[in-house]
């Protein structure tokens, strides 16, 4: 998917960057047993037509 090494690094800290600020801005979630079983059910190709 990402086609190099590179492009996948960036690809991969671009999404710790976006988990970072999401945390930041929502320490509650942190906390939450759920936390990793609701990230994982959740279509990460809606988010940005949700963001629009």
């Amino acid at each position: 998917m990402a086609g190099t090494r590179a492009n996948a690094r960036e690809l991969y800290a671009d999404m710790l960057k976006a988990m970072a600020r999401l945390l930041a801005r929502n320490p509650d979630l942190i906390r939450r047993q759920s936390f990793v079983d609701e990230f994982n059910n959740t279509d990460l190709g809606e988010l940005p037509a949700k963001q629009r």
